[in-house]
């Protein structure tokens, strides 16, 4: 029993049946309002205000040039065109989709349906012509099958990986220089004759800086073997595309 039951039903005055009545009036309360309200969607649109607007009835019309993809291209200009013809095509998509409560991709429907190759290969051949004519050129042109080429390639990011090793030595280098000069000329804290700027003096010629440099040429020679692996996964890649172009053709 909920506890909002119980004072009335510990009073003398208010007893258990009239209780139980109290209860049952309430849910019938909730279940004459939920019987009012409609059980579906069509009870719903029966009861909204329709306004009476005539549209057109939607033809489909075959465009002049049936198979207006012999230019080349699946997705054509001519398209289009034909859509912009096409009776009463902007009110009765929208108002099939608000009908029929889905997406309906009709562009690729008109396409699939008017695509009536026999001949796989030439479904793909018509495809491939379908991209810009500097796409293919611009695939070849990272497709090898020389390796000489690949060889070269990979002399060419060794050599960079060992000028940027360098390159990394000497700005060390000339940093701890810069960094001992500033130190020599501005930061006279001792006496020229001070122990103690001695004792500094030989503690830092004996600083081991091979350490931050041995540490600096891992960290390069990391990055080239990453880079080197990534070359030669890019140039399988591109044998693999070659092959399965070359299949395709010949």
């Amino acid at each position: 029993m909920p506890r909002k039951y119980w004072p009335y039903y510990r009073s003398s005055s208010y007893t258990w049946p009239k209780l139980e009545r109290d209860i049952t009036t309430r849910m019938n309360m909730f279940k004459s309002y939920l019987d009012s309200l409609p059980k579906n969607r069509l009870d719903y649109v029966e009861d909204l205000d329709i306004p009476d607007v005539t549209l057109r009835p939607y033809l489909w019309t075959y465009p002049e040039d049936y198979y207006y993809w012999r230019n080349g291209s699946l997705l054509s200009d001519g398209l289009t065109e034909y859509e912009k013809a096409t009776l009463s095509t902007d009110s009765s998509i929208p108002l099939s989709r608000a009908m029929t409560d889905s997406e309906i991709d009709y562009e690729f429907y008109k396409r699939y349906r008017n695509c009536s190759y026999s001949d796989t290969w030439g479904h793909l051949r018509d495809a491939v012509y379908g991209f810009p004519s500097d796409y293919m050129a611009s695939l070849n042109r990272y497709m090898s099958l020389d390796t000489d080429v690949d060889d070269e390639l990979l002399n060419a990011d060794l050599k960079y990986a060992s000028e940027l090793a360098e390159n990394r030595r000497r700005y060390n280098e000339e940093r701890r220089r810069r960094l001992r000069r500033q130190f020599d000329e501005d930061c006279r804290v001792y006496s020229p004759g001070d122990p103690s700027l001695l004792e500094l003096q030989d503690k830092l010629r004996t600083l081991d800086m091979k350490v931050h440099h041995l540490k600096n040429l891992e960290a390069d020679l990391a990055n080239a073997r990453t880079f080197r692996s990534r070359l030669r996964s890019r140039l399988a890649l591109n044998r693999l595309r070659r092959t399965l172009y070359n299949s395709y053709w010949w």
